[in-house]
Parts: C-alpha cells; sequence; structure tokens
C-alpha cells in the first residue's frame, strides 16, 4: 500500500532552447481521418490511470483504455502534417511563421503548446535529439 504513496522523482526541466530542439514523432497507434482537406479526424487510445493499468496487469488482463478522437481545425491539421519525425519543433514554428504571417515568437508559443496538449494525449512522443557526435583530431 506504500508504494501507492511514494511520489516519483520528476525528469529535469528542458531549457526553451532544448525544448524547441526536440523532434515530435508521431505515434504508431494514432489513425487519422480527413472530413475535408484542412479538417482531420485523430483517433487514439486514452491510456488508462496507472492504479486501474496496475490492477488490470494485476488480473492478467490486457491494459485498454477508451478510443477517443480529436478533431483538428486548419492550423492544427497543417502543423500535424508537417509533422514527419526529422522536423524539430523549432523547424515546425518557423515554417509556422511563415506559413500564417505570425511573429516567430507567437509561432514558437502556438507551436509548443499545441504539440504539448497532442503529447500529453499520447498523440505524439517528442524525442530529444541526438548528440553530436565526437569530432576527430
Amino acid at each position: 500500500m506504500i508504494a501507492f504513496c511514494r511520489k516519483q522523482p520528476k525528469p529535469p526541466a528542458l531549457t526553451r532552447q532544448q525544448a524547441l530542439a526536440c523532434i515530435p514523432t508521431r505515434a504508431p497507434s494514432v489513425r487519422e481521418s480527413r472530413r475535408a482537406p484542412q479538417v482531420i479526424v485523430l483517433s487514439y487510445t486514452e491510456p488508462l490511470h496507472p492504479v486501474l493499468s496496475a490492477i488490470r496487469n494485476a488480473l492478467k488482463k490486457p491494459p485498454e483504455g477508451r478510443i477517443r478522437r480529436l478533431e483538428l481545425d486548419a492550423m492544427g491539421s497543417t502543423v500535424w502534417d508537417w509533422i514527419d519525425g526529422a522536423s524539430t519543433v523549432s523547424d515546425l514554428a518557423i515554417r509556422f511563421s511563415k506559413h500564417y504571417g505570425v511573429l516567430l515568437r507567437e509561432a514558437q508559443l502556438s507551436v509548443s503548446q499545441f504539440l504539448r496538449e497532442l503529447g500529453k494525449r499520447g498523440i505524439i512522443v517528442l524525442r530529444l535529439p541526438p548528440d553530436d557526435p565526437p569530432t576527430r583530431s
């Protein structure tokens, strides 16, 4: 019973530069369908609460969640289409800034918030960029 009360250590917070350098990648379990050229509906499985998941595991049942749907508007659909697993958050913000004619700082905030929401739902995963390879002398 005590194990449920222990707080898990939080991962260290990323700096702004580190967060902008992250690479968003679509979760393989997410399905997309287009309602119109600029409207995408994402279907994903909502993860179970950790306690419910532990109970299901103890009962030897697969951890299942509810199927959820998220409809993206034109801007969200545009950013979703740009997520390719290679572009960084910063790359997406620059592209967003040019495409919609907004200031870069505003684009960084908007794209970061959008990706954060997708990440909370398990729709995308943010990967840290690989370290630069050591230079040879």
